[in-house]
């Protein structure tokens, strides 16, 4: 929310003095984290999670309860976002943060690891260390891009250390 933006950035204002970026505030309506690996200019996206619930204090954006969707819901965003992580030259997994704001998809955030988000796709059934291995091979890997099946997952740490710091 607004406050708690206003909050952070006063506190980081306070700690350092630097040069901080800050586009328009937007109110967010739904948050994603899209799940993916690239081989150099290879591209694949197995799962998009639906972030439904999200940690506070400590566990702050990290993702508590989520469903696990089918990667073409968000058809028109990834192709958008396929060729400029294959420009990237990347090797690895990747999750990208999203947010819905009135309607439209934001690009957030890029991060080159693979995340929490990564073992909710792997519970969804999609084996990301496979897929990966055949990716080097060069073999067909374009059926994993929309084969995942739907699963809502809860992560017991966040929850449990949220319901306990209360």
């Amino acid at each position: 929310d607004k406050r708690a933006l206003d909050q952070l950035l006063s506190q980081a204002a306070a700690f350092c003095d630097c040069t901080m970026i800050v586009e328009d505030y937007l109110p967010v309506d739904e948050e994603y984290c899209i799940v993916g690996l690239c081989n150099k200019s290879d591209v694949c996206i197995p799962d998009v999670i639906d972030e439904m619930v999200l940690g506070h204090g400590i566990h702050s954006g990290v993702t508590c309860y989520g469903k696990v969707l089918n990667p073409g819901l968000f058809n028109d965003f990834i192709q958008k976002l396929k060729p400029f992580l294959s420009k990237l030259d990347f090797q690895g997994f990747f999750t990208v943060d999203v947010i819905k704001s009135g309607g439209e998809l934001y690009f957030c955030e890029l991060n080159m690891r693979i995340g929490g988000s990564g073992i909710a796709i792997i519970g969804a059934g999609v084996d990301l260390a496979q897929m990966y291995a055949e990716m080097f091979e060069e073999k067909d890997h374009q059926s994993y891009d929309l084969a995942c099946r739907e699963i809502t997952f809860a992560s017991e740490r966040p929850l449990l250390n949220d319901f306990m710091l209360k």
